[in-house]
């Protein structure tokens, strides 16, 4: 019902056009036909006010107001008598395109939110083995020398690697 009473508005305001189109270009023809009379000083028109000579641009534009009005009126009026059935089932599609768009972008932020935490999860990871071997070498030599002293005589095979560290 909707569909019908717009396109038949469509319809109209295009006749509308149409007509205001054809009675514009018949109020300047006039027009020009009543001034050129009345500045020859031709017949009747020579004795008439300039408001009557004028008229037919005057008139057509409050004639295209008068419509315009009218046109929106009725619209308006058009509009009230939808029914709540057919509002009612645009304002659900409406809503469940809304209710979408604002679980993909819920969605979104959840995504990026997690590929955030795995970032920092992997940066915290890679500072703590930096933080690691930082303090392995500031303290090797310290560590090479408790190796030394606490397996020196329990594992023979391990002597060598440690002369191998200090060459």
């Amino acid at each position: 019902m909707v569909f019908r009473i717009i396109n038949h508005l469509s319809n109209v305001l295009k006749k509308i056009i149409m007509f205001r189109k054809n009675l514009n270009f018949i109020a300047i023809v006039l027009t020009i036909i009543f001034v050129t009379l009345k500045l020859g000083e031709f017949g009747k028109v020579a004795n008439w006010s300039w408001i009557w000579v004028l008229s037919p641009a005057w008139i057509t534009v409050l004639a295209s107001m008068l419509i315009t009005i009218t046109v929106i009126h009725v619209h308006n009026r058009n509009i009230k008598k939808i029914p709540e059935k057919v509002k009612s089932r645009f304002q659900e599609r409406l809503e469940i395109a809304q209710k979408r768009q604002q679980e993909e972008a819920q969605e979104r932020r959840n995504r990026s939110r997690q590929e955030r935490e795995e970032i920092k999860k992997s940066v915290e990871e890679i500072q703590q083995e930096d933080e690691i071997a930082n303090y392995w070498r500031q303290n090797q030599d310290e560590w090479v020398k408790i190796f030394r002293t606490t397996n020196a005589g329990r594992y023979p095979t391990t002597n060598h690697l440690i002369e191998d560290v200090d060459e």
